[in-house]
């Protein structure tokens, strides 16, 4: 890894414990996660969708969190998705809200089921996403009215909450 002299970095061609920042676009595609040490992976636009994009939060401009260092130790893992949330302020990226935009848009498009029905497939969804402490009852809620409302519906909810549920929402609703 070649090391950068910059305002990051504590001394130069040296790098300090902690973060470098990641860079994601609006879609929530990743970037680089070494925003400040390798800044020339750093792009203006997504190459896989065209959107701008970020490396802070857009409301409190907290940076999000890339590549963690850590002095002496070598760290060949590939990177994870981009979290969903800011891990300063708690506002969901722009990613996540796009994506529960869309879950939503496809539970109000699901006519099997009634208007009740939609609002409760929804708010599971929510609570899912944001992965709160009634998660276990709202995926129950969630499975049996994806179920009720039809292999389509079922299919285009999984494919939207797969990119932004936690690793054990994810094991419980699809094993």
């Amino acid at each position: 890894m070649e090391l950068y002299d910059d305002p990051w970095t504590d001394t130069p061609g040296t790098v300090r414990k902690g973060y470098d920042a990641a860079q994601v676009c609006l879609n929530g595609h990743l970037i680089t996660t070494f925003v400040h040490t390798q800044p020339e992976y750093n792009k203006k636009f997504c190459s896989d969708c065209g959107a701008q994009t970020m490396s802070a939060c857009k409301k409190c401009n907290a940076e999000i969190h890339g590549h963690y260092y850590e002095p002496g130790v070598v760290d060949l893992t590939s990177p994870g998705p981009p979290p969903s949330f800011c891990h300063n302020c708690g506002n969901p990226y722009p990613w996540t809200e796009h994506r529960l935009k869309a879950a939503q848009e496809v539970a109000n498009a699901a006519d099997q089921l009634s208007e009740p029905e939609k609002i409760q497939l929804k708010e599971s969804v929510e609570e899912l996403i944001h992965n709160k402490p009634g998660a276990p009852g709202a995926i129950i809620k969630y499975k049996k009215l994806a179920a009720k409302a039809g292999k389509q519906v079922a299919d285009g909810l999984k494919s939207i909450l797969v990119e932004v549920l936690s690793e054990a929402i994810k094991k419980q609703m699809w094993p």
